[in-house]
């Protein structure tokens, strides 16, 4: 693959990963990252999320040792995420799990609860990505379908405010 179609496939894979969540269709408007989101610890209407750039998500494919004039194909890749502050976070990513992600993207829904196993590794490597930086999220409530907000942390006068703005 060249770069672009593996940064076309990246997006795709994380996409796929966003829509296991249920996120409103407005965390979806902005083309500046991947929402991911955030879980309350109590029961709210509104949905939070984050948003991580896409330049810092890239794809690796190994391939398998082989014996010398043997082929062969991957079976799995690596979803790698880059941290603001350094070093990375990385989901293996095997072949059923790959597929999953692509349907979801696609809008596909999951059904039978017979893939705890292909997601083992995916909730963890979402909430590390989503626990970074979290100075700035997005939120959105069911009273005000169209309507995004942002919320930020801002110094001013020495002193950290809570500021909430239309997105």
């Amino acid at each position: 693959m060249n770069d672009d179609d593996r940064a076309v496939l990246c997006r795709d894979l994380c996409l796929g990963v966003a829509r296991l969540e249920d996120l409103p269709e407005a965390a979806f408007s902005r083309d500046s990252g991947l929402p991911l989101r955030i879980q309350p610890r109590t029961p709210t209407e509104s949905t939070y999320w984050v948003v991580k750039p896409w330049q810092r998500f890239r794809l690796e494919a190994r391939l398998p040792r082989t014996a010398e004039g043997l082929e062969a194909l991957h079976t799995h890749l690596l979803l790698i995420y880059a941290y603001a502050a350094g070093g990375e976070e990385r989901l293996p990513v095997g072949l059923e799990l790959f597929h999953l992600l692509l349907g979801l993207k696609e809008g596909a829904q999951l059904s039978g609860a017979g893939q705890e196993g292909v997601f083992a590794h995916l909730e963890i490597f979402t909430l590390r990505l989503a626990q970074e930086d979290a100075r700035e999220l997005y939120g959105w409530h069911p009273g005000d379908e169209a309507g995004v907000f942002r919320v930020c942390v801002e110094a001013r006068s020495g002193r950290q405010i809570l500021v909430r703005e239309a997105a």
